[in-house]
C-alpha cells in the first residue's frame, strides 16, 4: 500500500491528486480507483478526465459527459471528461474576442467554427479546464487523469507567456491611439487569462498538490518515469510525490503455469528495480484484473492501493 506521504504532507492539506505516465499503462484506472476510494471515505470527490481520449464511461459504465456528473453507487463523487466540442464552445469565445482587437485579419480567427479549429484547438481547451479545475475550492479532493507527461504542464506555460506577450501588445497599441474602452476590456480578459493560468502553476507545484506516476512493470515504461521525473521536478518545479506499479500478477494466477511464473519474475525484478531507483518515492502496487469495467473492480484496486480504512498508515489523500 502508499504510505508515508502523511508526514512530509502534515502541514497543508491535500487537495488535488494528478496521476500522468506513458500511454496505456492505465492511468485512468487508478485515478478512477483512488476517486472511489476517498468517496467511499467520506471525502467529496471530482474525478476529471483531461485526457482527449476518455475512457470513464466505460470504468464507470454510465455516461460521464463534459458535466459534472454524479457517478451511480459511490455517494458524494462526480466524474467530468473533457469533450473537444463543449470545451472549444467556451475556449472560441475567450480568443475570438481577443483576436478581434489584436488582428482582425487573423487566420485563427477566420478557421473558428471549421474542423481546422477542432483539429489544433482541442488540445489547448483541455488547458483551460485543467486551470479552471486547478482554482475549484468546490471539493475535498479532486483527482485528475492526464495525458502523457508534460503536455498540459508545457500549453500552461506557454499559454500564459502568449497572455503576456499580447498584453503588453495591446498596451502598445493604447499609447499610440486614443484610448478605447475595448482595448481596456481585451487587456484586463488577458490579465485574467494570465493570473488563472499563473495561479494553477503555483498550485501544482503547492504542497496542496500530489502528483504521481503510473508505470507497468516493464523496462519501457520505466524507462519513461526515470527520463520524466527530472523534466518534472527540474523544469517545472513540480515535485513527484511517487508511483503506482499496476498490473502486477496476482500470486495465485502462477500456480502450475511456468510463462506465468517467469512472467512474474521479471516484474517483481521490475519492482525491486524501481524501489532502489525510486528510493525517495512512495511506491504503490495495483495487480491486472480479468477486465477492468465497474464498481468492484475499482473498489478492488483501490484497496490494494490504500487499504480498507482511514489511518495514519494509508496515503494522504485520506488526511
Amino acid at each position: 500500500m502508499l504510505r508515508g506521504l502523511i508526514a512530509r504532507a502534515a502541514a497543508v492539506e491535500t487537495r488535488y491528486i494528478f496521476f500522468s505516465g506513458k500511454g496505456g499503462v492505465g492511468k485512468t484506472t487508478i485515478a478512477a480507483s483512488t476517486a472511489v476510494w476517498l468517496a467511499d471515505h467520506g471525502l467529496r470527490t471530482l474525478l476529471i478526465s483531461i485526457d482527449l481520449q476518455p475512457s470513464l464511461s466505460d470504468l464507470f459504465q454510465q455516461r460521464i459527459s463534459a458535466d459534472e456528473t454524479p457517478v451511480k453507487g459511490v455517494a458524494g463523487l462526480a466524474a467530468y471528461s473533457v469533450e473537444p466540442a463543449t470545451s472549444l464552445d467556451r475556449y472560441r469565445t475567450k480568443m475570438a474576442d481577443t483576436l478581434r482587437v489584436i488582428d482582425p485579419q487573423s487566420m485563427l480567427l477566420k478557421q473558428f467554427g471549421t474542423d481546422a479549429e477542432v483539429e489544433c484547438g482541442a488540445p489547448q481547451a483541455s488547458v483551460y479546464e485543467l486551470s479552471y479545475f486547478l482554482n475549484h475550492r468546490g471539493y475535498d479532493r479532486i483527482v485528475f487523469d492526464t495525458a502523457p507527461t508534460g503536455i498540459h504542464l508545457e500549453k500552461i506555460l506557454s499559454q500564459s507567456k502568449y497572455a503576456q506577450a499580447m498584453t503588453r501588445q495591446i498596451s502598445e497599441r493604447q499609447k499610440e491611439q486614443r484610448r478605447s474602452l475595448a482595448l481596456d476590456s481585451e487587456t484586463n480578459a488577458l490579465q485574467q487569462l494570465m493570473q488563472l493560468d499563473e495561479q494553477a502553476i503555483v498550485t501544482m507545484r503547492s504542497a496542496e498538490t500530489v502528483f504521481m506516476m503510473v508505470c507497468t512493470p516493464e523496462a519501457m515504461p520505466l524507462a519513461e518515469v526515470a527520463r520524466n521525473i527530472p523534466i518534472l521536478e527540474q523544469v517545472y518545479l513540480i515535485p513527484v510525490r511517487g508511483l503506482v506499479i499496476n498490473r502486477l500478477i496476482p500470486p495465485d494466477a502462477c500456480q502450475g503455469r511456468r510463462f506465468w511464473q517467469q512472467r512474474s519474475a521479471m516484474q517483481r525484478a521490475y519492482v525491486e528495480r524501481a524501489r532502489t531507483q525510486f528510493a525517495s518515492k512512495d511506491i504503490g502496487q495495483a495487480h491486472l484484473m480479468p477486465e477492468v469495467t465497474g464498481l468492484g473492480v475499482l473498489r478492488h484496486i483501490g484497496t490494494d492501493l490504500y487499504g480498507n480504512g482511514v489511518s495514519e498508515e494509508t496515503y494522504a489523500f485520506a488526511r
